[in-house]
């Protein structure tokens, strides 16, 4: 079973690789202040990364900007910290049971997430996951960043971090590289 499984994921990242390459469009960098639709992709392990995000949700919305987010758990069912019911629309959740079954049909499961055309995609995941990604490859963004190791890196910017370092610590870090494109 562990040998199918393994079988799997690297038959997913050669596709993934194989997408990437075929990927048509310009590349439109683009500042965190001049982004109008900005699209996250996070993975939450605690209450305290969740508390973040969340955070930097409001920080981005009180900016007037149009934030959508896909929340990657690690743990079969939604943790008991999360309040269902508060949960607006631009925010998807997804547990590791969901999450399992992109070995057969990745698009499902992200399609409504990545069709939107956003200015501007972070993937926060670090370190990254397969389900991150497959939505930064089958993402319609026009400008993709993320916080990831080198060697599962998909996207157009990459900003190397640790891994342990916090939600808040590597979104200040794209923030700050991206400042480079502010006169483009």
């Amino acid at each position: 079973m562990i040998f199918l499984k393994k079988y799997r994921i690297r038959k997913a990242y050669a596709h993934l690789q194989k997408s990437e390459r075929q990927r048509k469009g310009t590349i439109k960098p683009v500042t965190i202040e001049k982004a109008h639709f900005i699209q996250v992709t996070v993975s939450v392990e605690t209450e305290e990364s969740y508390n973040e995000i969340l955070n930097l949700i409001g920080t981005l919305k009180s900016l007037g900007k149009e934030v959508q987010v896909a929340m990657f758990f690690s743990t079969k069912k939604i943790p008991s910290y999360v309040n269902i019911n508060e949960i607006s629309d631009d925010l998807f959740l997804f547990t590791k049971k969901q999450t399992e079954s992109v070995f057969k049909n990745p698009h499902s499961l992200l399609k409504h997430f990545t069709e939107s055309q956003s200015d501007i995609l972070l993937n926060l995941c670090s370190p990254s996951l397969l389900i991150s990604s497959q939505a930064t490859v089958y993402s319609n963004s026009k400008f993709r960043v993320a916080t990831t190791d080198s060697s599962n890196y998909y996207g157009d910017l990459l900003v190397i971090c640790d891994p342990l370092t916090p939600i808040s610590t590597r979104f200040q870090l794209i923030k700050d590289t991206l400042s480079i494109f502010k006169n483009h």
